[in-house]
Order: C-alpha cells, then structure tokens, then sequence
C-alpha cells in the first residue's frame, strides 16, 4: 500500500506536473516571445550571408535605378570641364615641354660621313672631311632634309653624306640643319659648291666643294640638264665663282658625269631672301636668315649705317632682304622688316 501509495503519489504528483503547465503556460511563453525579439540580430547573421551570395546580381540592378531616384535629372547629366587655354604664346600645353630658342652664336658649316647616330639620345659621330671626327647633338628644333626633300631624324644612316648648320651650345656642337647627300641606288650623288673653272671645248668642270672646300672635276655632256632660276637655263651660265648644285652620275670608265646643274647664283646677281631672322651681329655686319622658298640658311653681310638698323630687326623677327652675290658672298642692299620678334604670327589667335 505504501508503494501504492507512492505511486499514487507519484501518479498523483505527475499528473499534478502534467496539469502544472497549462496554468503556467502562459507566462512560459512569455520569455519565449522575449527570446525571438532578441533573438533576430543573431539569428539574422547567418541568414543574411546566403541571402546577399544569392542576391549580389539583383542589388546591382537594383542600386541603378535608386542612384537615378536618388539624384535629381539635371545631376545625372554628364558634365565637361573646360580648361583656360593657355597664355604662353609657344602653342605647346605643359611649358616644361617647350624646346629652348636656338642658339645665337655664330652658324659654321660641316661635312663629314656619318660614323654613328644614337636615335634615343639623339647625337652622331661625323668623320670631317680631311679632319678627325666629331660629335653633334641635335633635338626637334633640327631639319633634316635628303636631297632636297625633307625627312626626320630617321633618315639618317651610318655611312651618308651630310652637312650640318652648326653653332655651339653649352660647350656641345649643335646641329641646326642636317643636309643628307646619298646615291640614289643608280650611283646618282649630288653635291654644291663654287665653279672654278669651265671648259666649253671638252665639258670638263672643276668646282670647290661647299663644305670639304676641296675641287670636284665632272664633265658636262649635251644631255646634261641646266637650270638657271628654275628655269632653262645653258653652259653659259657655268661662270667661274658661280654657286651650282649639280647630280652627278657615273659612265663607263668610272668619269662622273653631270645629269643636273642648278645654278644658285651668278656674279653680280640679286636676290630676295624672305624668312625669319636666326642671327644677328651688328660688330661683324652679318646676318642668317632661314629662307622659306628653299629651307635653307643664307649668311648674308650688310653695313649697319647703310640699311638703317631699327629696333624692330632682332633675332626672331620675320625679315625680306635684297642681297647682291659677288662671287664670295651675298652683301644686303635692304632689309625689311615684315614682323617683329614678339608679334603674333598671321593666320594665328592672338593671346
């Protein structure tokens, strides 16, 4: 009876913890609601990881159109910063870039082989004519040209004929001028200098090389070609101190033989230089002008009291100037100037 009783009891007792919670349900469920309020941030975490893995393609496409709703229409309009334009009357952007002016000192003429050239650091080794060799710098500011025809620095290979325009610059020699003399692959070479001497009998010319100051002898045939002016021109303009330009070929038996002479300037002839003014000196009454009808430097002699010096007639300067040739060099008559050193050039917006 006692287990009975007990187990009545214990019956009893659970019945009594069976019927326990129904009273007591209540506030047990209570601090369950409390768990799941406080129990989203950390039961979220995990959630939220596979959910943005998931949707990481639909926010994107998502976020566009909110940023268009975020922003007004004429914010979402692209914008164009313009820049003032530059002050400097050198046409180039960055200053820094701007090549300094050409040196003032006096123009010297050189020829020579082309030993080497360094396209990167931009400098050659020449091998003077009857000297030793040299080394030249040049940079943009540098023309070169090929038989008349101009070309860049490319151009130039190990083994051509060239004569350079040259002043010196920070204890370098500094090329202004590059002129390439080369065959043509026909054994056609071209060459320019002063007529010494002419033979109408046998056709045989003598002429002092420009640069290596040395005579070069070729024949004149009935099919050469002569230019006086750019014009037909005849073997009575080969006169002694003449200045020609002649392409000579090669016959049987080795002779050279003249294709083409262009005859620069004959005794006593004038011309008209029009180009801007590269040098300047008033002690030695000489000047350079870069001619613009051919590219090329003329050096040219004047007397300062005779064409009336004005301020305006500095290096720079856009210049005209009739000259006489008298079989050595050319001597101003006039000089004119057309634009002065500082002014805007025609054609260009002013600054």
């Amino acid at each position: 009876m006692a287990l009975l009783a007990n187990g009545q009891t214990a019956a009893g007792t659970s019945e009594r913890k069976a019927t326990a919670p129904a009273p007591s349900s209540q506030p047990a469920q209570t601090p369950a609601v409390t768990e799941q309020k406080s129990a989203p941030p950390t039961e979220q975490k995990p959630d939220a990881k596979p959910n943005d893995a998931k949707t990481d393609e639909p926010k994107t496409a998502v976020q566009k159109p909110e940023s268009d709703e975020a922003h007004s229409p004429e914010e979402s309009i692209p914008t164009t910063t313009v820049f003032p334009e530059s002050k400097t009357k050198t046409g180039y952007l960055a200053p820094e870039l701007v090549p300094p002016a050409l040196p003032k000192e006096k123009i010297a003429l050189v020829g020579g082989t082309v030993k080497n050239i360094d396209q990167v650091r931009n400098r050659m080794q020449l091998q003077i004519f009857g000297a030793g060799k040299m080394n030249v710098i040049f940079d943009e500011r540098t023309k070169f040209d090929r038989n008349g025809e101009n070309v860049n620095q490319m151009a130039v290979k190990p083994g051509d004929r060239v004569y350079l325009d040259t002043q010196l610059t920070q204890g370098k020699i500094f090329a202004r001028n590059v002129h390439i003399r080369m065959s043509d692959g026909s054994g056609v070479a071209s060459a320019s200098g002063q007529i010494l001497s002419y033979n109408a009998k046998t056709g045989d010319v003598s002429m002092r090389d420009q640069i290596s100051q040395r005579p070069v002898y070729f024949r004149v045939t009935k099919s050469t070609v002569i230019k006086l002016k750019d014009t037909d021109g005849t073997t009575a303009s080969l006169q002694p101190n003449a200045l020609i330009s002649v392409r000579l070929g090669t016959t049987p038996g080795n002779r050279a033989t003249a294709n083409e002479v262009d005859v620069i300037a004959l005794p006593g002839s004038q011309f008209t230089f029009y180009g801007t003014l590269t040098h300047l000196d008033l002690r030695s009454g000489t000047m350079a002008v870069d001619n613009k009808s051919d590219n090329r430097l003329y050096e040219i002699k004047f007397a300062p009291n005779q064409i009336g010096v004005t301020d305006d007639l500095r290096v720079g300067a856009e210049v005209a100037v009739v000259a006489a040739f008298n079989g050595v060099n050319y001597t101003a008559k006039t000089v004119n100037v057309n634009r002065a050193a500082d002014a805007t050039p025609p054609g260009e917006p002013k600054q």
